[in-house]
């Protein structure tokens, strides 16, 4: 008996034979790499099945026990069974919106505005060295592609991404330009949620308790379930404190139009860059509300929901590249040019 090993290596004849299919801006040669260095895909997973069971068995217990055995479906039950029915609602479909949705790409063949107006389209490392570069360029050799101020090369997406705050395992996917604004809402929304099971089911059992005379009878009813209900309003109140955190850190680098990269960045600066008794002025630092319409979009109405942000009104540009200095400039990814 013998074991025959693919030449090409396990991962190519695993690719070959077990072809993962995922969204086409999610890169193959990173979120397909399962179980390998530099991929969460594996972890995400799990993650991912872990949320679904506890959203599963929140659900099940907050429809199938709180609701019946402690406010009955009167007004009262009803209008909480809407609230939560609401709020889940709207969690989901901003999880769902952060997972599915195009992060931001930087369009291949993107060049600087300075370089595009001349005309000069470099096409590899060569031509790149030959041709004088804005500042605030960089270029990506892993891409082999310039790239805008403020974006970043995902190892696990295999790309650039637009104002890249870093890849969340949890959605399975970067948080970057155009999803930025469906990832607080899940943070806010989650958190909502969260806290608005754990307070039901707290009231729930206090209620139950303080009444033995009245509830003895229908004891057994609840004791069956008093191990799911204890095990999920733990795990519930520990994810309210996390994810309560996390938006509201999520939240303070909004209103400073700052990324989680850019923020370390400011703070690790050596201190003799910093005015005593004053704090460094970011670059993209718009003004709060400008810099939540950067994010959230152009319409406050619009903020809470869970839906794409306007865009910002199109420049003149002629050379039909999606990712234009006018557009940057607008989102809040290249910094306001002052006006002559």
């Amino acid at each position: 008996f013998a074991i025959r090993v693919h030449p090409t290596g396990w991962s190519d004849w695993r690719a070959q034979h077990f072809p993962r299919q995922f969204p086409p801006w999610l890169s193959d040669s990173g979120m397909g790499e399962c179980c390998e260095e530099e991929s969460d895909f594996c972890i995400g997973v799990c993650l991912q099945i872990f949320l679904f069971f506890l959203i599963s068995a929140c659900t099940y217990c907050f429809y199938a026990v709180v609701i019946p055995l402690w406010l009955s479906w009167g007004s009262a039950g009803t209008a909480n069974g809407l609230v939560f029915f609401c709020l889940l609602s709207l969690m989901v479909s901003s999880y769902l919106r952060t997972w599915l949705s195009d992060p931001g790409s930087v369009p291949q063949g993107w060049v600087p505005g300075d370089v595009s107006e001349r005309g000069e389209q470099p096409a590899g490392v060569l031509e790149r060295d030959a041709v004088p570069i804005p500042k605030d360029s960089r270029f990506c050799k892993k891409c082999d592609n310039f790239k805008p101020p403020r974006s970043q090369h995902c190892k696990q997406c295999g790309k650039c991404i637009l104002r890249m705050d870093h890849h969340c395992p949890w959605v399975q996917n970067c948080v970057g330009e155009n999803n930025t604004k469906f990832f607080i809402l899940f943070l806010f929304y989650a958190t909502t949620t969260c806290l608005y099971y754990s307070v039901c089911v707290i009231w729930f059992l206090w209620d139950f308790m303080s009444r033995k005379v009245q509830q003895r009878a229908r004891f057994h009813e609840v004791s069956g379930y008093l191990g799911l209900l204890l095990g999920t309003e733990i795990i519930v109140i520990c994810l309210t404190l996390m994810l309560g955190s996390l938006c509201w850190w999520n939240v303070y680098l909004m209103v400073r139009n700052q990324t989680s990269i850019e923020n370390y960045d400011i703070e690790a600066a050596p201190s003799r860059h910093r005015v005593r008794g004053k704090r460094l002025k970011h670059r993209y630092d718009m003004g709060t509300f400008k810099n939540m319409q950067s994010v959230l979009g152009h319409s406050p109405l619009l903020w809470l929901l869970p839906v794409s942000k306007d865009p910002p009104p199109s420049g003149s540009s002629s050379r039909g590249n999606e990712c234009d200095d006018e557009r940057l400039e607008m989102q809040g990814i290249l910094p306001p040019q002052p006006a002559e």
